[in-house]
């Protein structure tokens, strides 16, 4: 299994804390959002998703936490583990792919969704 490391958000930092920026939302999010959510674990580890999206594209934004993304392309069995570990990693997944998230607790996990909810688009 394929492991890679999501991309940081520009992060600024001193004395009173960290913010972390994305300036121009374009040169991240490669759709228009229609759609936004929160995921978050409160108990030892949760895990979320076991689906794919025929149309749909997430973008994925670590707020606090641990979370492993495992994905598959729709006609492959071949799968990419992605971990998040630091607040402000990010991932783009694109339409196409079966996921599945585990989260360990206290995480949150900001998800960007190119279109609104539609329950034909998973599989």
């Amino acid at each position: 299994m394929k492991i890679i490391s999501p991309k940081f958000i520009d992060a600024y930092g001193d004395n009173r804390g960290i913010i972390y920026v994305i300036d121009d939302i374009k040169k991240f999010i490669p759709f228009d959002i229609k759609r936004f959510y929160f995921i978050s674990c409160e108990s030892l580890h949760s895990k979320r998703a076991g689906h794919g999206h025929k149309n749909l594209k997430q973008f994925f934004v670590l707020i606090s936490g641990f979370v492993e993304l495992t994905i598959s392309k729709i006609d492959s069995p071949k799968k990419t583990k992605i971990i998040f570990n630091t607040p402000g990693q990010y991932f783009y997944l694109e339409e196409g792919y079966y996921r599945d998230l585990i989260l360990k607790n206290g995480s949150i996990l900001l998800v960007f969704a190119s279109e609104i909810y539609n329950e034909e688009d998973y599989f």
